[in-house]
């Protein structure tokens, strides 16, 4: 599993038309669906080697129905 910053994961992981707002990726975080490491004041995501999804099953099927 690699770390990727919050703002990367959500550049790469959806289009630009479907990309969710930034309170949007944080009410994920406070909720638990997308697995981050804070490291000093940054999100990191932890994803899989392929880069494109979570560990977190509710996030892949949210992912997949707005790409």
């Amino acid at each position: 599993m690699k770390l990727m910053t919050l703002k990367e994961w959500a550049e790469t992981t959806f289009t630009a038309n479907s990309r969710p707002a930034r309170t949007t990726l944080y009410d994920w975080i406070s909720r638990g669906d997308i697995p981050v490491r804070k490291i000093g004041r940054q999100f990191f995501v932890e994803v899989r080697e392929n880069g494109q999804e979570t560990e977190n099953p509710a996030v892949n099927k949210a992912r997949s129905k707005l790409i």
